[in-house]
């Protein structure tokens, strides 16, 4: 998580291709093979962050079930 922040952080301000009120997301899907042992993993986490808001503000972090 803290790499994919750090990321984010370091790349959304240099696209040229996304304007200043638009985000960039990070999808992850994830696969638990053994709910017995963590029942509470999510199955997505999303990772999002508007380019205006690069230098200020936190990352955007969801998890769903």
């Amino acid at each position: 998580m803290d790499k994919l922040t750090s990321l984010l952080k370091q790349k959304v301000p240099a696209l040229e291709s996304i304007g200043p009120a638009e985000s960039v997301a990070i999808i992850l899907n994830l696969l638990n093979t053994n709910p017995a042992d963590l029942p509470d993993m999510p199955s997505q986490i999303i990772l999002s962050l508007k380019k205006q808001d690069a230098a200020s503000a936190p990352v955007t972090v969801r998890a769903y079930k």
